[in-house]
């Protein structure tokens, strides 16, 4: 071996960082040194951990028994081999032991990739169950880290993990893609270069030596050609990047919720396939955490179920598409049949447009070997029918398990609806207690629509990214019979019907499943359910006192209330409170809090009529004191309990309340710099809820405050919020994460799939993609049919809640831009020709509303069109009303360079408030046209095919506006280039209008005088925000009544999200010098800066002369 290469080897101790550690295993993996190139404290295993490596051997001979499944047996014999070959290899094991102990002492931040090294290490052992491991250990500590490539990667891999929205299934297939880029980071340091430079000086100089090879163990000395060397290391990443790529899909399917049997309701029976490192059911129990309703079931029970027989289908697609993976499938298959055990039953059914061959149950395994060696590919694919086929050979027999597992590689040519599915195929498997594994292949296959029949038949999709996997996955499946449990508990809530949520996690292990169910069948009479399906209980109205020497009156809030109910409500916590109550009407009963309650928080349980629900510390009791201010930024915290743990580490506990709007349920948890940093993290465990004050509420808040109705907001774990003092009054660019949420149910009515949060200083938003109704019965309304999801919507959209009002945001458009009208209107007995578009705009948070539209006539010229849009403000009079005209023969200007104008528009605003005033002078005209020049087919004809057809130069939506009183003229435009990349902007205000400049600490201020601003620049951002480009300067020239001066900014900033790329630039600096009246109305000569950076840091001076001539200085806002 090269001498450099000993720097890195020889040197090597027990006490050498985490950093040289990891590239020695990558130097020892990828054959680059051998075990003699090694110091001799690596040359052997210490004689205590020898020692117990032979107990764990002999401990997994113990274990191995005629009862096994050949599964379990491949298993322990996949270890026993791993922990062999760690006795073989010495150098390799005592890395892995250092790395292991530098992962949980000395990592830090880093400590996600050298478990990443460890699972890399644990592969090239050959052990599964360590790989998994480390790797989940890996992904789920990444956030932290500070490779940003890295953690963008390792963000998506956790995305499609913990994902399993239809609308985002599909990402599932970019796995692969995610794994490169995250193993091309894997290494602290970069020593890519190091390694390929030293190998290359290496092979030359080995090929000329007789003995070159005498360096290296003679295990490794064939391996010394530099090609050879080349091509096992690719297949050594190839193996481990499978197995990374493997890993994801398994972990989507650790846990599966299959039936939900509430036929001895408030008991339920749920049968639940659990993949875990836990082989004693009553470890298992213990990890396992239990949700049902959203409240934690701490006493259930846990049975391993051990059928008689088990029915197996392999469902193989064998259509043309199949060609280049046929062969793997047959090996695939001929193993499923090598691996069969004594109890199995099995079959296989090959399709592509229709069924192509079948082999029974109790075929012989001669059979079922030659149906597998006789696969051939062609034809095309059926996959729906080939399941119902399959699903009639199945018995009823409830001791016996029945599992289908479909393969394919493709879309299916005849694809059903989801009702169709579950009416053909779901309500098949339910009544024959059949479980569904669906298996895709490849980037063809559909992952919504095997996601579907996998889900109808209580089952799991599996995703295979290449065919060399499709045996790891059937043996996968294959174990899955063999690790199913049956789940028994006594329901908390007994009082909701519908939209009941089953949670079953295993946190040790990151694993998680939720199923939704309803209690069909589960009320002895129609009565009994109709009485509880308009019974609605929404929580104790407040939600907190302070602790007094008097009782206290709280109240219930809710629907469907009757005097002559029985109900009685207990507050429970560590100690219990039974509740005096006093019916007030039908949303309203009336409770007393006594006096003599302990502080702390408390779950409320509220029997009616003999039936319960529980809501998750729905209750508090507060000391009353001084509450406890802690601030970061914009975000100010109260609490009653402020603790520091650490350094800028805080607990805050008892009522904690964000900015007096957002109340946490439950203790949280700050770690950052308050004062400095620019983003600190936050911990939230237990929710949060908003609770409107009918005094101040507005529009549908006030509706809920009224009712006394809480909005609840779910957990939000672990997150970050930032300081961004320059968009403090702009929440639309004001930094915040992306939280996912998972379910959110929204007063009992609706629940939504997959919620993201954004959490801003005065306001939360709110976004989904689909949901599911649970209105009142809703259930009497499709009968007893099973998971028949008549009442889940898939549709984007989006809520912000802030203290006083509840936004609800809707924009629907059409567009029909054919070349030919398709559309016809009788007008004056003449046929009018027409086609076009219509928008429609909703925002109840601002109380906007608009409608307009654009008709282009056949009459017109060609495709020209005429445009209107009229939008509400609060009332029911217009704010303004938009005319304009579309053209689609631009009108040419007489001037030196080519200009034409595409567009004009006409409007009037302000209708609203001159209508209320009377004063008509204050309407505000304004017009409005777009401009282009340098027509791109003009000048470079062969861009036309790639751009069509655009212009170089573009002056988009440039705008001229008047008013009479007060005197108003305002003019904006903006420079484009290929209509995407701004290259200019001016604006100028004349006479009365509204002005917000952070830095002056003006926001929305009316003001008289002038403003003029020129930003000039490149800014680029695409149409879908995934990619914002920056680098610009702006001047602006002030002379108005509060400030007259000069104010510039430079800005730098790239923010791209694409793909696997996340990568975020910004540096900002801005200042202002001139005259300027604070808002006590004092002059001042003010000279002050604000400097940005892609952290948040946020640093600034202010330097002024008073009207006193008075000099003085200080950091912060202007007040």
């Amino acid at each position: 071996m090269d001498g450099d290469f000993a720097e890195l080897t020889e040197n090597l101790k027990a006490d050498s960082s985490y950093h040289e550690s990891m590239i020695a295993a990558e130097l020892y993996m990828g054959n680059l040194v051998g075990e003699k190139d090694f110091s001799d404290a690596f040359q052997s295993i210490d004689s205590r951990d020898a020692e117990q490596l032979t107990k764990q051997l002999n401990k997994i001979y113990r274990n191995i028994h005629e009862d096994m499944t050949v599964q379990e047996r491949k298993a322990l014999k996949a270890r026993v081999e791993a922990l062999d070959r760690q006795l073989e290899e010495p150098v390799l094991y005592t890395i892995k032991e250092n790395l292991t102990k530098a992962a949980e002492e000395e990592a830090g931040t880093d400590a996600t990739k050298v478990n990443l090294e460890l699972a890399k290490i644990e592969n090239y052992f050959g052990n599964e169950v360590s790989t998994d491991q480390y790797l989940r250990e890996a992904i789920y500590s990444s956030q932290d880290n500070e490779d940003d490539s890295y953690v963008a990667a390792m963000s998506q891999i956790i995305g499609v993990i913990e994902n399993d929205d239809e609308d985002e299934s599909e990402n599932i297939k970019n796995v692969s893609n995610y794994v490169d880029t995250v193993l091309d980071h894997s290494l602290t340091v970069d020593v890519e270069e190091i390694i390929s430079s030293k190998a290359d000086a290496v092979m030359p100089e080995q090929e000329n030596t007789e003995d070159a090879d005498t360096s290296v163990d003679s295990k490794k000395q064939k391996k010394t050609e530099k090609n050879s060397s080349d091509t096992e290391e690719e297949e050594k990443n190839k193996k481990f990047s499978q197995a990374a790529v493997e890993y994801v899909s398994k972990a989507k399917t650790a846990i599966s919720i299959g039936q939900i049997n509430t036929e001895k309701f408030e008991e339920i029976t749920a049968v639940v396939q659990i993949d875990s490192n836990y082989s004693d059911v009553k470890d298992l129990q213990k990890a396992l955490k239990l949700y049902d309703c959203g409240t934690e079931i701490t006493d259930f029970s846990i049975k391993k179920l051990d059928y008689t027989a088990s029915n197996i289908i392999l469902v193989c697609d064998v259509s043309g598409s199949m060609q280049g993976s046929i062969e793997d499938l047959r090996q695939s298959v001929l193993r499923f049949i090598q691996d069969k055990n004594k109890n199995e039953n099995l079959s296989i059914v090959t399709f592509n447009d229709g069924i192509v061959d079948a082999a029974s149950f109790g075929a012989s395994d001669d059979k079922l070997i030659d149906l597998a060696e006789s696969m051939e590919a062609n034809g095309g694919t059926d996959m729906f029918h080939a399941v119902v086929d399959s699903l009639s050979n199945y018995g009823t027999k409830s001791t016996e398990s029945n599992v289908l597992i479909l393969m394919t590689d493709g879309q299916d040519n005849y694809p059903k609806t989801a009702e169709e599915i579950q009416k053909e195929i779901g309500k098949k498997a339910q009544q024959q207690g059949i479980t569904i594994y669906t298996m895709g292949l490849g980037n063809e296959v559909d992952t919504a629509y095997l996601s579907t029949i996998a889900s109808s038949g209580n089952g799991k999709f599996v995703y295979v990214y290449d065919s060399s996997s499709l045996s790891s996955f059937y043996d996968m499946l294959h174990a899955k019979v063999y690790s199913q449990y049956e789940v028994k508990y006594k329901a908390e809530d007994t009082l909701t019907m519908s939209g009941r949520t089953l949670e079953i996690t295993l946190p040790a292990e990151n694993s998680r499943d939720v199923k939704t169910y309803s209690l069909e069948g589960a009320a002895d009479s129609e009565n009994a359910l109709g009485a509880m399906q308009d019974v609605r209980i929404d929580g104790v109205f407040p939600r907190f006192v302070y602790k007094g020497l008097q009782d206290t009156t709280v109240r219930l809030k809710g629907e469907g209330f009757q005097e002559k109910d029985k109900i009685s409500v207990k507050l429970n916590g560590n100690i219990d409170y039974t509740l005096t109550t006093k019916y007030i009407d039908k949303e309203t009963y009336e409770m007393t809090v006594p006096a003599g309650i302990a502080v702390g928080s408390y779950n409320v349980e509220v029997s009616f009529n003999g039936k319960k629900k529980v809501i998750q510390k729905g209750f508090s009791v507060i000391a009353d004191g001084d509450q406890k201010k802690t601030v970061f930024g914009p975000y100010v915290f109260t609490s009653a309990e402020k603790i520091e743990n650490a350094e800028n580490d805080y607990t805050l506990s008892g009522a904690v309340t964000l900015n007096g709007w957002l109340h946490f349920k439950g203790d949280i948890h700050l770690q950052g710099d308050l004062e400095n940093d620019g983003s600190i993290s936050v911990s939230d465990y237990d929710g949060s809820y908003i609770e409107y004050d009918s005094s101040t509420a507005e529009g549908i808040a006030k509706f809920f405050a009224d009712k006394g109705i809480a909005i609840s907001v779910p957990r939000l774990d672990q997150f970050k919020l930032y300081n961004d003092p320059k968009n403090l009054y702009d929440y639309e660019n004001y930094q915040v994460d992306d939280i996912s949420t998972g379910l959110m149910e929204v007063v009992n009515l609706t629940m939504f799939d997959q919620t993201k949060i954004r959490l801003y200083p005065e306001s939360i938003g709110m976004y989904w993609s689909g949901g599911n109704t649970f209105l009142p019965y809703q259930d009497q309304i499709i009968g007893h049919a099973v998971n028949l999801d008549m009442f889940h919507f898939s549709a984007e959209g989006d809520a912000i809640f802030t203290d006083k009002k509840m936004g609800i945001f809707i924009d629907v458009s059409y567009e029909d831009n054919k070349e030919e009208y398709s559309h016809k209107l009788n007008f004056l007995n003449s046929p009018v020709y027409f086609n076009g578009n219509i928008k429609i705009h909703v925002d109840t948070l601002k109380s906007e509303y608009t409608l307009g539209g654009m008709v282009r006539l056949a009459f017109f010229e060609k495709q020209s069109g005429l445009s209107a849009e009229i939008s509400w403000k609060g009332n029911l009079v217009p704010n303004s009303v938009q005319l304009g005209l579309e053209l689609s023969v631009p009108v040419k200007l007489p001037t030196p360079i080519p200009v034409e104008v595409n567009d004009f528009a006409f409007k009037v605003s302000d209708i609203d408030k001159a209508a209320e005033t009377g004063k008509w002078a204050g309407l505000k005209f304004t017009g409005i046209a777009s401009f282009s020049s340098l027509k791109v087919k003009d000048y470079a004809p062969p861009l036309e095919k790639f751009l069509g057809d655009l212009s170089f130069l573009e002056m988009p939506e440039t705008e001229a506006s008047l008013r009479a009183a007060p005197f108003t003229m305002e003019a904006k435009a903006k420079l484009m280039l290929l209509s995407e990349i701004q290259l200019a902007e001016a604006e100028v205000h004349v006479g009365t209008f509204d002005y917000s400049n952070s830095l002056l600490a003006l926001d929305d201020v009316e003001i008289e005088g002038f403003s003029s601003k020129v930003k000039l620049g490149i800014a680029w951002e695409t149409a879908d925000k995934r990619i914002s480009l920056e680098a610009s300067g702006t001047g602006e020239v002030d002379a108005h009544s509060r400030f007259v001066g000069l104010y510039l900014v430079g800005t730098t900033k790239y923010d791209i999200s694409w793909w696997m790329i996340n990568l975020e630039h910004k540096k900002e600096g801005e200042m202002a010098f001139g005259l300027y009246r604070n808002h006590d109305g004092k002059l001042q000569l003010i000279f002050t800066t604000r400097n940005q950076d892609s952290d948040g840091k946020v640093r600034g001076e202010f330097y002024y002369i008073d009207e006193n001539g008075r000099i003085g200085n200080r950091n912060g806002t202007l007040t």
